[in-house]
């Protein structure tokens, strides 16, 4: 009888399906105003993404400072290697000139809302094709783990998820659903969806254009290029949408070939390590065998000059000895082992080396 009570519900976003490093943020970061570009949102995510999370406990007060190289870059945003600089520098000047607005209504801060420079200080190398960004002491808190799950919690993806993302707005979509993985549904006000996405004016004046030109293309990116599917109910007050709900799971198309790929790689390296086992354990027997048989050369050494035996050492064998013509040796048969044995027979003395 299988325990169909007790499995464990599949979430609505695997991270297992995407390889990578993760990127990790803030509800309040998530849901903040951020107003970067795309090239800016490219290099604070994938910076994000290269946080050691062990170390976040102990610098939970100091800046995290990350360098990003260009090849890095270029292949996760899967870009031209003629375009990746100048992408990382624009998108590092973006951050540079950018602030995060936190709305903290819902904790103890002393203030509503608060603004948060992205970065202290960015620095380029341009001959060793890398950028450096050190965060914001002040926003440690909102992209590590080490945060307060009272205060929100926080948001986790794969950044190769996001990699081939081009709009903003469905960046921003998909970082605002990630919240919610586990459970793959959200609800939202449409101001405050209004808030988070940032369209221009003339979208949140009108909700059909909003739906058009912002929501709509976002949910067909995050399907084309995350593998997303999201689906979308509206709630009205009166004539007027005032609520969207988001529904979303992985694409099970993807889920099926990512798990295909996942088994028969599985299956490769349990070959692979089965062969290196068997090469392993038939390398131990050879090296056995040699150390056996040459021991017991050594043994017919020593009984061969006790007991005045022709030796041939350019052969590594007893010869029939003169004036022992009855001597039982079988020259092209006999093993090391039947020589010797019939030597402690002969000689009447144990022969050291030889298998029981």
């Amino acid at each position: 009888m299988s325990n169909t009570k007790n499995a464990k519900k599949p979430k609505a976003m695997d991270l297992n399906l995407w390889e990578g490093d993760n990127v990790i943020m803030s509800k309040a970061l998530t849901t903040g105003i951020h107003r970067l570009d795309l090239n800016g949102k490219r290099i604070a995510a994938l910076a994000m993404s290269q946080i050691k999370q062990e170390k976040a406990a102990e610098m939970v007060d100091q800046s995290y400072c990350v360098e990003i190289s260009a090849s890095n870059y270029a292949k996760i945003f899967n870009l031209k290697k003629s375009d990746v600089y100048l992408s990382m520098q624009r998108g590092v000047r973006d951050l540079m000139k950018s602030y995060v607005r936190l709305n903290l209504k819902e904790t103890d801060a002393k203030f509503d809302k608060v603004e948060i420079p992205w970065v202290q200080m960015v620095g380029y190398a341009k001959k060793e094709g890398k950028v450096r960004v050190e965060f914001n002491r002040l926003l440690t808190p909102h992209i590590t783990r080490f945060i307060n799950q009272e205060n929100g919690g926080y948001a986790l993806y794969k950044i190769e998820q996001a990699g081939k993302l081009k709009s903003v707005y469905a960046w921003r979509l998909f970082e605002m659903l990630s919240q919610y993985r586990d459970t793959g549904w959200m609800t939202i006000s449409v101001d405050e969806l209004h808030r988070v996405l940032d369209p221009a004016h003339s979208m949140r004046e009108n909700f059909g254009k909003f739906r058009l030109y912002c929501l709509a293309p976002a949910v067909l990116e995050l399907k084309e290029k995350s593998k997303l599917l999201v689906s979308m109910e509206y709630e009205q007050t009166g004539r007027k949408v005032t609520r969207v709900k988001f529904t979303f799971k992985d694409d099970p198309d993807y889920v099926k070939e990512v798990k295909a790929q996942q088994e028969a790689t599985s299956e490769q390296k349990t070959n692979a390590t089965h062969a290196e086992l068997d090469y392993a354990s038939q390398l131990a027997e050879s090296r056995e065998d040699t150390a056996r048989i040459a021991k017991m050369l050594e043994v017919q050494k020593q009984l061969a000059a006790r007991n005045n035996i022709d030796y041939d050492s350019a052969n590594d064998s007893i010869h029939q000895p003169r004036g022992f013509e009855d001597f039982p040796f079988d020259d092209n048969n006999d093993t090391p082992e039947q020589r010797l044995e019939k030597m402690r027979q002969h000689f009447n003395q144990p022969v050291i080396g030889s298998r029981a």
